[in-house]
């Protein structure tokens, strides 16, 4: 929301796209299956300045949303998907767009979510793969982004989870390079124009051109070409061995996939716009120093004796004064399971489920349909697609302690057993 520009903010914002996913390699345990009405909220004005609230608006299929709000910016979006078994692995497709709203200029961001595939489902050990291209828009000024998530291959020279990406211009220059690895952090290099502020690349860390070298040659400060480089590897093709002094500014080598420089002019569509991740930059341009713009924290010690949970995951369960009676706080079945009693965890889970499907039973019979308590459905302007939208009122009401539109959905003698009253 403060960045100089609408490129900058986009560079932050597929930073945020990519950092989404950075756990998903170590979770790969079953998670619970929200119920129809379950709320979350998550209020961190406090330390960060924003509150969120997520409520469960369909079973069938089922459909999450979420709103994130901030005095200078809001966030929101759905998330459902489509999967298909494919005998040996399967893949998980995600629908929909996340929005991303600067309040002080309404530039509008919106960006897409890439495929999971979960291999191993009937024998071995069970791990997670990522794939496909986050797609970034900015729709006021047309400016956008991708960032290309690379399947793992035995074949490849890629990086195990690597990432990379562009930002370009509305007028379709580049004007970002990205690089990272999914599960560990994310870097950006501002493309820069010959004669730019920064002088002609001899400030430290610069990425520039040599005037000896060939077209789509980028020299380091350390001396070396990037036709001296394996692309996208660090490895030198000569001897295999790894050059020195090619490292970004937090030190981390090109092996790691935050590399600081590309190779070869900007592959152009017939529109002008350039949004292929593996292009780079021209004779006229040159990139800065990269910078870290996520970096994930350290994993907690013992981390995979808590199915991997970060600190912050194991703090959303604590139990918290006057959220809704829907919060998932005060669902049993999952507060017995954090208590370790894991056979009456499953018997309450199946308790739960049998009483939502009467539920809807009953719905069904009466041709009643369920009504979200929080959440409508509208059909976005900006996409075009239909988008369920946080009404406004859930903060009013919890600040009245008005539940009245809740459904009740953990029985009272339920919450009892899972100690939650």
């Amino acid at each position: 929301a403060e960045s100089r520009s609408v490129e900058e903010a986009l560079s932050f914002l597929a930073a945020l796209a990519v950092s989404t996913y950075s756990t998903t390699s170590a979770r790969t345990s079953k998670p619970f299956n929200p119920l129809l009405g379950e709320t979350f909220e998550c209020d961190r004005r406090a330390e960060v300045g924003w509150r969120s609230i997520t409520e469960q608006v369909s079973h069938h299929p089922p459909v999450s949303a979420i709103h994130v709000e901030h005095d200078l910016w809001t966030y929101y979006f759905d998330f459902s998907m489509n999967t298909k078994f494919r005998g040996k692995y399967l893949q998980v497709f995600p629908q929909g767009f996340s929005h991303f709203i600067v309040k002080r200029t309404g530039h509008h961001y919106t960006w897409n979510k890439v495929s999971t595939t979960v291999q191993n489902i009937i024998v071995g050990k069970l791990w997670v793969d990522l794939s496909g291209e986050i797609e970034l828009k900015e729709h006021v000024t047309g400016a956008r982004g991708s960032v290309s998530f690379y399947p793992y291959s035995y074949f490849s020279r890629r990086t195990h989870r690597e990432v990379t990406g562009t930002i370009v211009t509305p007028e379709g220059r580049m004007a970002y390079d990205i690089r990272g690895n999914w599960n560990i952090s994310v870097s950006c290099a501002e493309v820069l124009q010959r004669g730019d502020s920064m002088g002609n690349g001899a400030k430290s860390g610069v990425v520039q051109m040599d005037s000896g070298a060939k077209s789509g040659d980028v020299q380091t400060n350390s001396g070396v070409k990037t036709s001296d480089l394996k692309r996208d590897t660090g490895v030198s093709k000569s001897n295999g061995v790894k050059p020195s002094g090619v490292q970004t500014e937090t030190g981390v080598s090109r092996s790691n996939g935050v590399n600081s420089s590309r190779s070869g002019v900007i592959p152009r569509s017939s529109s002008g716009v350039s949004l292929n991740s593996t292009g780079g930059v021209t004779d006229s341009e040159y990139l800065s120093e990269h910078q870290v713009r996520w970096l994930k924290n350290p994993p907690s010690p013992d981390c995979e004796k808590i199915y991997n949970f970060t600190e912050l995951s194991c703090s959303l369960n604590e139990p918290e004064d006057g959220v809704a009676p829907t919060d998932s706080r005060h669902r049993p079945d999952q507060r017995l399971m954090e208590n370790q009693d894991f056979p009456g965890a499953n018997a309450m889970k199946l308790r739960l489920e049998q009483a939502q499907r009467v539920r809807r039973a009953e719905r069904a019979a009466s041709g009643a349909v369920h009504r979200p308590a929080w959440f409508e459905k509208r059909t976005c302007g900006v996409v075009g697609d239909e988008v369920w939208v946080f009404t406004g009122e859930y903060w009013a009401c919890k600040e009245q302690q008005d539940w009245s539109r809740c459904p009740e959905i953990y029985l009272e003698e339920e919450k009892e057993e899972g100690g939650t009253l």
